[in-house]
């Protein structure tokens, strides 16, 4: 189709859907960069979820650590029995550690905690269940002879020699010892006389 402007030229009207789709090689394109987006963006939101599990894990580690050590603080010094920690940490207890639902006399110490927390990484991430050893659906591992309470994060349902992989400690932590033979030498002060 051809018309005439009103200055006298000739011009050619292009078809209204004549340019109403991308061309393949746009297409493309746009899907390679999506691919490399992606590429980029996909194992940082993965590390920094896993980080956060992480993270979560740590806290609830001491948040059960403070409940232990506050159970020790008002049953003299004693710590949770290992077979009844749970229990002991979460409802009501008598001076001897003895467990009771309802808040009546004897039992005037307690709950530490309302529940005992899920750990959220490693093998048996979900479990609640504290132990004495490592194995199957063990969240957290509980030495009644200092008191002290670890994630488990051993892979595998069998309790194992080796001792249970902890997380590293955020706040209050000490740094690991330094080998002297990685220091650089250091050369002794020079002072000038003159």
């Amino acid at each position: 189709m051809i018309d005439v402007t009103r200055s006298g030229r000739l011009a050619v009207a292009t078809p209204p859907c004549a340019r109403a789709a991308f061309s393949l090689i746009e297409v493309a394109i746009v899907l390679v960069l999506i691919g490399v987006i992606a590429a980029i963006a996909i194992p940082r939101l993965s590390r920094s979820s896993a980080g956060a599990a992480d993270a979560a894990t740590i806290q609830s580690e001491a948040v059960l650590q403070k409940a232990v050590d506050m159970y020790s603080a008002e049953h003299c010094g004693a710590y949770p029995a290992a077979d009844k920690v749970a229990d002991q940490l979460t409802q009501f207890t008598d001076a001897h550690g003895a467990v009771s639902r309802q808040k009546a006399s004897p039992y005037h110490f307690g709950p530490y905690v309302q529940k005992v927390p899920q750990i959220t990484s490693g093998p048996n991430k979900g479990s609640t269940k504290v132990a004495a050893a490592a194995g199957a659906g063990v969240a957290w591992i509980y030495n009644e002879a200092d008191g002290s309470i670890t994630a488990n994060l051993s892979a595998g349902g069998a309790a194992s020699e080796d001792p249970p992989t902890t997380l590293p400690v955020i706040d209050g932590g000490s740094l690991p010892p330094i080998d002297p033979g990685t220091l650089p030498p250091v050369s002794p002060p020079t002072t000038d006389i003159r």
